[in-house]
C-alpha cells in the first residue's frame, strides 16, 4: 500500500470519527463550548510546545551521548519538529520510528547506535506513560470501577518493561552474540551477521547505565509528561471543564495507547474520541471533552507546521559544500 493511499485512508478515517463525534452530541452543545472558551489558556497550550520539543531533544541528546554520538542540541530540536511534520504523511509508530532513525543516523553517523537509541527511547516513553497512568488511576476516586483498564495498563507496562530490560541487557547481548558466533558461519550472509553482532554491541550499552544517567533520563521523561499534563489541564480549563490533574493523568495514558494505532491522520479524530470516552466515563461533559481533544490535535498540527518550515528552510538553504563550490 503506497504512502499516498495510507495518508488518504488516515484522513478519511479521521473525518469519519469526527463526523461520528459531531453526530453523538447536539451541535448546540459544541457551539456553546466554543463560544464560552477562554483564549489565554489556549495561547499557553500552544506556547508550551516549545519547552516540550526542547525536552524531547534533550532526552535524545542524553541517549546519544551514552552511545558516544556527539549531536548538537539545535539540530535535534529541528529533528523533533521535522519528525512531527513527516508524521502527518507516514502514520504509525513504526513508520515514524524508521524516519526518526534515518534522520538521526544522518546527524550522528552510526546507524546501529541510532537504532538502539530510537527503540530504547520509545520503549521507555511508553513504559513511563503507562506506569504514570496506572498510578493516577489508583489515586483517582472518580475513575470507573471496572478493573479491566488498570489490569491492561499493568500487563502492557510489564511486557514493555521486560522487553526493554531483555533487549538492552548485556547478558542478553552476550548470549545472542555467542549463539551467532557458534551457529552462524561467517561465510554465510557475512554482512548481515557482522551488522547484527555490531547492533548487539550498542544495545548492551543501555543495560549498564549509571544511576546518574538514569536520573537524567527519568527527569527528562517525567518533565515531558508533566508539561503534557499541564498542557491538557490548560486546554480543559479553556473549554470550561473542571477536571483534576489526576483524571487527566490516566486519560492521557489511555490516549498514549490509542495513538499507537496508525489509523488516523495525525491522531485527529482518534484523539478526540479516546479522550471523550475516557473523560465521559469519569463524569465530564461530552462536548467539552471532544473540544479538549480538538485543541490538543491543533497543537500537534501547529508543531508539525513548524517542522514543515524547518524542512523548507533546510531545503532552500545551500549546504556547506554548495556554498564552497557554487
Amino acid at each position: 500500500m503506497g504512502r499516498g493511499l495510507k495518508a488518504f485512508l488516515g484522513i478519511a478515517f479521521s473525518l469519519v470519527l469526527l463526523g461520528l463525534l459531531i453526530w453523538w452530541q447536539p451541535m448546540d452543545e459544541y457551539l456553546a463550548v466554543w463560544q464560552q472558551a477562554t483564549l489565554w489558556p489556549i495561547a499557553v497550550v500552544f506556547l508550551l510546545t516549545i519547552p516540550m520539543v526542547m525536552l524531547r531533544a534533550r532526552q535524545t541528546q542524553s541517549l546519544a551521548r551514552l552511545q558516544g554520538m556527539q549531536v548538537g542540541f539545535g539540530p535535534l530540536v529541528g529533528l523533533q519538529l521535522a519528525t512531527t511534520f513527516y508524521g502527518l504523511f507516514v502514520p504509525g509508530v513504526v513508520a515514524v520510528g524508521v524516519l526518526r532513525w534515518y534522520r538521526l543516523a544522518k546527524l550522528g553517523g552510526d546507524p546501529k547506535a541510532t537504532m538502539a537509541l530510537v527503540v530504547f527511547s520509545r520503549l521507555l516513553e511508553i513504559e513511563m506513560a503507562l506506569l504514570l497512568g496506572l498510578i493516577f488511576w489508583m489515586l483517582d476516586p472518580l475513575a470507573p470501577g471496572s478493573p479491566g483498564l488498570p489490569i491492561t495498563f499493568f500487563l502492557i507496562w510489564a511486557v514493555t518493561a521486560l522487553t526493554r530490560f531483555a533487549a538492552f541487557h548485556p547478558w542478553t547481548a552476550n548470549r545472542l552474540e555467542g549463539l551467532i558466533v557458534a551457529y552462524w558461519p561467517a561465510q554465510r550472509l557475512g554482512g548481515i551477521r557482522s551488522r547484527l553482532i555490531g547492533l548487539l554491541g550498542v544495545t548492551a550499552r543501555y543495560g549498564t547505565l549509571t544511576g546518574r544517567a538514569w536520573a537524567t533520563l527519568l527527569t527528562n521523561v517525567l518533565a515531558s509528561n508533566a508539561l503534557g499534563l499541564l498542557s491538557a489541564s490548560l486546554a480543559a480549563m479553556a473549554v470550561g471543564m473542571e477536571v483534576s490533574l489526576i483524571t487527566l493523568g490516566w486519560a492521557r495514558a489511555i490516549l498514549a495507547l490509542a495513538l499507537l494505532l496508525p489509523i488516523t491522520w495525525a491522531g485527529i479524530g482518534l484523539r478526540e474520541a479516546t479522550l471523550a470516552g475516557a473523560l465521559v466515563a469519569a463524569g465530564q461533559p461530552a462536548a467539552a471533552s471532544v473540544a479538549l481533544g480538538l485543541l490538543l490535535s491543533l497543537r500537534v498540527v501547529l508543531e508539525a507546521a513548524a517542522g514543515g518550515l524547518v524542512e523548507l528552510h533546510a531545503w532552500l538553504s545551500p549546504s556547506p559544500q554548495q556554498r564552497s563550490n557554487p
